[in-house]
């Protein structure tokens, strides 16, 4: 028993898959996507795995004198410059409000948590002791 205690707890910090999903939206052109987001109604891509450090990206800007948000695949490099960059391109872009990336699937939704291998790890600790 404590052995398979011991592979689980090992286990939490094998990465699962390459890659990751995130939703895909942005609120300029869908009311769904911003303050009062519904993951039902947004696009949830499957990113491209260029590496295993693929993110997902959140990113709040004014565009027309409006606030707007962007969920969208982040790519390896959490770099707000680039995303910017890449948003720039369709949106004249008056100033950026936040911009975050994060490493779980669906994890750039306004309400996820995400349950980390570290936590598992601490919780199967925590019965492996009891036994």
């Amino acid at each position: 028993m404590r052995f398979l205690l011991l592979f689980c707890a090992t286990a939490c910090f094998v990465p699962l898959g390459l890659g990751i999903k995130c939703y895909k939206c942005t609120s300029d052109n869908s009311d769904f996507c911003g303050d009062k987001f519904d993951a039902k109604k947004a696009t949830v891509e499957n990113c491209p795995t260029r590496n295993a450090h693929e993110t997902c990206g959140y990113v709040e800007f004014e565009h027309n004198n409006k606030l707007a948000t962007h969920r969208d695949c982040g790519g390896p490099y959490n770099d707000c410059n680039i995303l910017l960059s890449s948003l720039s391109q369709t949106y004249h872009i008056n100033s950026l409000t936040a911009c975050k990336f994060c490493t779980g699937d669906l994890c750039n939704s306004a309400t996820n948590l995400q349950v980390t291998g570290p936590i598992i790890f601490a919780v199967l600790s925590t019965v492996y002791m009891f036994l």
